[in-house]
């Protein structure tokens, strides 16, 4: 007799939101009680839970960062909106803009072809140090977050105009999917091996 399987979706969002990486006895908790006989509801209704309780970790634990960079692309959206409305900078002429294409393709070429090979088995590999909660400076911390969005933010926003010329509703679209990005990048794990595998 095989073993019941969890509901595919359910079980990529545990493995690939952080959760099961963050709290895997958690993972394996819930798989054991749906293979004994708990449904599909039950099985969804506890992976929810779990994801957003590791979320309201990861918001608690980065308050300072989350707060910098909501800060640092609300700031950049402003400047931005000037520069849109004054456009600024001036759209590229067509022949730059395939040059600037061409340059694109051949450095990602470049970077594909001559990518740094991973460590061979058996070298020794210098671990990262891990910042637990009481080492992190909030202040260096929200200032960095702000530094990043603000500066990554208003350079894309430079390079998109010098691109394209976009209406209104571009930019709001263009400044939403920013802000999305802005959060996501600091609420999710950063530094985690890869998901664990749950069968």
């Amino acid at each position: 007799m095989s073993a019941r399987k969890p509901p595919r979706l359910a079980n990529w969002l545990l493995n690939h939101l952080g959760t099961a990486r963050q709290n895997p006895p958690l993972a394996g908790d819930l798989l054991e009680e749906f293979r004994t006989g708990r449904s599909a509801a039950w099985f969804w209704r506890q992976t929810l839970v779990a994801i957003l309780t590791n979320l309201a970790r990861n918001v608690r634990l980065s308050l300072w960062s989350l707060t910098g960079a909501v800060i640092g692309w609300a700031a950049q959206a402003g400047i931005a909106f000037a520069l849109w409305r004054f456009h600024f900078p001036p759209q590229l002429p067509p022949v730059v803009r395939t040059v600037l294409v061409a340059l694109l393709y051949g450095h990602m070429f470049w970077r594909m072809a001559f990518r740094r090979k991973p460590p061979v088995k058996g070298e020794p590999s210098v671990p990262e140090p891990v910042e637990t909660e009481d080492q992190l400076d909030w202040g260096t911390d929200m200032v960095s977050s702000f530094c990043c969005s603000f500066t990554a933010f208003l350079v894309g926003y430079c390079v998109f105009a010098l691109w394209e010329v976009f209406p209104l509703w571009g930019f709001v679209l263009l400044q939403g999917v920013w802000l999305l990005i802005a959060v996501t990048i600091v609420l999710m794990p950063d530094s985690d091996p890869g998901p664990v595998k749950m069968p």
